[in-house]
Formats: C-alpha cells, sequence, structure tokens
C-alpha cells in the first residue's frame, strides 16, 4: 500500500505497521542447489525400557513439570503400572 499522507483509517495504519515489520521476503535463490544431495540419514540405536525407567526414577518427584506439564512424581507413579513401559 503506498500512502501519499498519513495513515488515517485503523485499516490504513495496520497496513502500515504491517508492511514495516513484516515486509515480503525475498524469493530464496536456489540456483546453487542442482546436483546437491543429502548425507544419509544417522542411525540412532533404539531407547531400551530399562532407559526410560532409569531416567524417570533419576529425575526428582517434587520438582516443579517441565514443558509436558505432568509433575514427575506422575512419571513415578507411572513406572508402577505393568503396561506403561511398553507404549
Amino acid at each position: 500500500m503506498d500512502l501519499a499522507g498519513p495513515a488515517d483509517t485503523t485499516e490504513a495504519k495496520a497496513e502500515v505497521l504491517h508492511e514495516s515489520f513484516f515486509p515480503e521476503p525475498t524469493p530464496a535463490d536456489l540456483t546453487d542447489i542442482e546436483g546437491r544431495s543429502q548425507p544419509p540419514q544417522i542411525d540412532f540405536p533404539e531407547i531400551t525400557e530399562a532407559e526410560v525407567a532409569k531416567v524417570i526414577r533419576r529425575a526428582p518427584p517434587d520438582k516443579a513439570p517441565g514443558p509436558d506439564a505432568v509433575p514427575n512424581k506422575v512419571w513415578h507413579e507411572l513406572l508402577n503400572v505393568p503396561v506403561f513401559l511398553d507404549r
């Protein structure tokens, strides 16, 4: 939007702010990727149930929950559920 004068309406002000802070990105130059290949996939070992249980037991039960919002005490109790580690 090219304004000849000040932005008088809410819509015009929003458009000016949008253009100023979120300009249209320039297109990516992909001319240098022809013939390139991806590196091979890294193989990771399987994580065992014993490893999962060990990490849960090491987590202090009375600390604040992490990004999953599940308290560590709940994880500790889940170890007593027979099918928990199978899942």
